[in-house]
């Protein structure tokens, strides 16, 4: 009758991950246990015993291990798999192939025992002797447990030759048998995080590392399914045909992702960015938002700002490489990161495009592409200003109003001045069906709409509040166009069932430029007990 592991797959499961344990040294190319030196191949179902034979740099050059993985194997010469297999190391030994004083062999056992630490004992006593004569004269000093084991391998070396059971079983423990204990399969054990330390060698962006540590272990059980091979070469082409990759060059682009409201994967953003491999900073503030709602705004506004962010980070080491800007964020989140990058050069945004054929970050259109002017209205003079910004959707009811509709009026009172931003093709309290920024320059010159409203409003404005309905893209380059120094503190707003709940004023220093953005809430702004918003 098979085992509760073997009837569940786990068997499978631990050989995926021994493999992807020696995929991670491979990916590092450093050492892992055995002792073969710095990992050159990875290979599976290989050989009599190799579930996983792995190929290192040695002193004495290229060196294999043969590795039997599995859960548990009690020492036992007439039960379960332990005379099996030791027959397969005395196979593996005999194989015209195998390089004696180089090439290795032995088990990956994720539940360790006595009898087996004991096996390694023996196997290393049987390496220090030259030949069978020496090891037999030798073993008075074992103790029970030792004489037990040794019996177990005696007992299946006599069912391989009974003319030679000595000579046979010495071979078999000297000839480079190893027996190691891991179990990768622990997310939280010495392996594991072993593999998350080599990955991040070679990335530094502790999300992908994860996401590559996963990758490893899928790669690892199609090639186990495939009997297959890999190299450092091949790995790294496997790894970057899903958008992962090594540690890109000085030169590489810099790629600042945001995610609040959804993930931007990998595979879905490469084909964006041409030229050579980006080195990526992933800001996740997934875990801030519950049923859609962020619940903490504050948090996500530190997050952004604090010095060792990685927003701050990438452009603290741009210098002359280009940055990139995109992400499924909330707009007072991507206004913020667009502020906080500022007026330097060499700065792309992107846009993802879902309702494209080929759903993508790619836009739609180049620089050419003739794109409508904005309509710019205003009411009212001096004071407290309200920028009603309406792209993708209209942004209040009336435009001709005096007043700005109820649901802005609760957020921040009666402005004295307003001032609407509409593209010329949205209908009237209605929304665009099609895209409506399409190329990057559309997206800046836009946002260059909003920077004149904001000079104009430099003298005779007290604060400014802004209602956004648009593209990402747009909202990233507003961030851009305010200035600490000169504009009135600048908040803009999230909407969100319904209300502005919501929103970050950028800079509350009131144009000295001296306080750090922070959250500003409407009202009425009650956060629920699960984190919904009321």
């Amino acid at each position: 009758m098979a085992s509760n592991d073997a009837a569940s797959g786990a068997g499978y499961q631990d050989e995926y991950w021994v493999g992807a344990y020696y995929l991670a040294a491979l990916f590092a190319e450093d050492f892992a246990q055995g002792d073969i030196g710095k990992m050159i191949r990875v290979e599976y179902q290989r050989g009599p015993l190799g579930d996983v034979v792995v190929y290192g740099d040695s002193a004495s050059g290229e060196a294999r291990l043969y590795l039997q993985v599995k859960r548990r194997l009690p020492v036992s010469a007439t039960h379960g798999d332990f005379p099996k297999v030791i027959r397969q190391m005395w196979e593996t030994v005999k194989d015209e192939g195998f390089k004696q004083g180089t090439d290795k062999y032995g088990l990956v056992v994720m539940r360790g025992s006595k009898p087996l630490k004991r096996l390694g004992k023996l196997a290393k006593r049987a390496a220090a002797c030259t030949a069978s004569g020496p090891f037999w004269t030798a073993i008075d000093d074992l103790n029970q447990g030792e004489k037990d084991v040794l019996k177990a391998v005696i007992d299946v070396s006599g069912s391989i030759d009974s003319s030679n059971v000595k000579d046979v079983a010495w071979r078999i423990l000297g000839s480079g048998m190893v027996v190691l204990e891991m179990d990768p399969t622990n997310s939280e054990g010495p392996q594991r995080t072993r593999m998350r330390s080599w990955v991040d060698s070679r990335v530094r962006n502790p999300k992908r590392t994860e996401d590559i540590v996963t990758a490893l272990y899928e790669f690892s059980s199609r090639l186990d399914r495939d009997r297959g091979s890999i190299n450092l070469a091949g790995l790294k082409q496997e790894l970057l045909s899903i958008g992962h990759c090594l540690t890109p060059s000085a030169s590489a682009p810099m790629v600042v992702t945001l995610e609040s409201m959804a993930p931007v994967r990998s595979e879905e953003l490469t084909p964006a960015i041409l030229g050579e491999v980006p080195d990526r900073f992933d800001i996740d503030l997934q875990y801030l938002v519950l049923n859609n709602v962020l619940t903490k705004p504050c948090e996500a506004v530190r997050c952004l700002a604090e010095e060792n962010s990685p927003l701050c980070r990438a452009v603290n080491a741009q210098n002359d490489r280009p940055l990139i800007l995109c992400g499924r964020a909330h707009i007072p989140l991507a206004a913020l990161a667009g502020y906080l990058v500022g007026d330097r050069g060499d700065v792309r945004v992107l846009d993802w495009h879902p309702n494209a054929e080929d759903q993508c970050w790619n836009w739609p259109e180049d620089d050419s592409y003739p794109y409508p002017r904005l309509i710019r209205t205003e009411i009212g003079e001096r004071g407290t200003m309200a920028i009603r910004f309406s792209l993708s959707f209209w942004v209040g009811e009336d435009s001709s109003a005096s007043r700005l509709p109820n649901t802005i009026e609760q957020a921040v009172g009666i402005p004295d001045q307003v001032v609407h931003l509409s593209h010329p093709e949205l209908e009237h309290c209605g929304s665009l069906r099609a895209r409506s920024v399409r190329s990057q320059l559309q997206a800046r010159t836009y946002a260059d709409e909003l920077r004149k409203v904001l000079d104009s409003a430099v003298s005779s404005t007290s604060k400014v509040d802004v209602f956004y309905a648009g593209p990402l893209s747009v909202a990233f380059e507003m961030g851009r166009r305010v200035a600490s120094t000169m504009h009135p503190p600048t908040t803009i707003w999230n909407y969100e069932a319904g209300k502005y709940t919501w929103g970050i004023c950028l800079n509350p220093g009131n144009g000295q430029g001296m306080d750090r953005p922070k959250a500003i809430f409407a009202p009425d702004y009650k956060r629920a007990e699960k984190g919904s918003l009321v």
